[in-house]
């Protein structure tokens, strides 16, 4: 039986469909992957929420990264401090320039136990006002590789607490020059937790304003309204 050969058109519109398929294919997969990293940076901000609100509901105090020492209490509106603590990307530059005396290293060095200097260790001592060395938040993957605790993009989330115990929160989300970016997000909660999509390693707050969807600890992802 004489064997048939595909001739040269034939596979060409074979190469063509597949190339279709796979033109088709590659936008539905990075939306995919895209969607994953938001709901795990979902997951995470609810995580850190939450072992905000368990210190607070065992030490009856917010943590304070703050602390001169070891046991100190938290910041409150008669010691100084008023209005929320925020710790943003402005305190995590490059690790090597900021290391562990960044706010934002000691804030999760209180929550997880891990040495802020190198992220693999367990430190054994209390740290600031976490006198009782209990840990509120597991160590991300991110800690393995002696980072500090990063959004799915490598970037800082953005942590915003309330330090006199009051159930609301009202800061800007969006920044721009319009009055709908520029409206202020009010929450009845002392606690909220976001960070912005895409945008890797990019550390500076002004990165955020350029995101579209946010993952936060309040709504899930968000978009950016237009």
């Amino acid at each position: 039986m004489k064997r048939r050969d595909y001739t040269l058109v034939e596979i060409l519109m074979v190469v063509g469909i597949i190339a279709i398929l796979v033109g088709l294919a590659i936008p539905v997969l990075n939306s995919a992957r895209s969607s994953a990293r938001l709901n795990k940076a979902s997951a995470e901000c609810n995580a850190i929420a939450l072992a905000i609100k368990n210190f607070e509901s065992e030490y009856g105090q917010m943590p304070n990264p703050m602390a001169t020492s070891d046991g100190s209490a938290a910041p409150s509106a008669t010691s100084g401090f008023t209005g929320t603590v925020a710790l943003t990307g402005n305190d995590v530059k490059k690790e090597s320039d900021v290391g562990s005396t960044s706010d934002y290293y000691k804030f999760f060095t209180m929550l997880t136990m891990y040495d802020p200097s190198d992220h693999t260790q367990k430190i054994t001592s209390g740290h600031k006002n976490n006198v009782k060395k209990m840990i509120f938040l597991d160590a991300p993957p991110s800690y393995a590789e002696g980072k500090t605790y990063l959004d799915p993009w490598g970037k800082p989330y953005t942590v915003l607490y309330r330090v006199d115990g009051e159930s609301s929160m009202e800061f800007s989300l969006y920044a721009g020059s319009s009055t709908v970016n520029n409206r202020k997000i009010k929450l009845l909660t002392p606690v909220a937790v976001y960070t912005g999509e895409g945008l890797p390693g990019n550390l500076t707050s002004t990165a955020l304003q350029d995101a579209t969807r946010y993952a936060t600890s309040w709504g899930g992802v968000i978009t950016k309204p237009e």
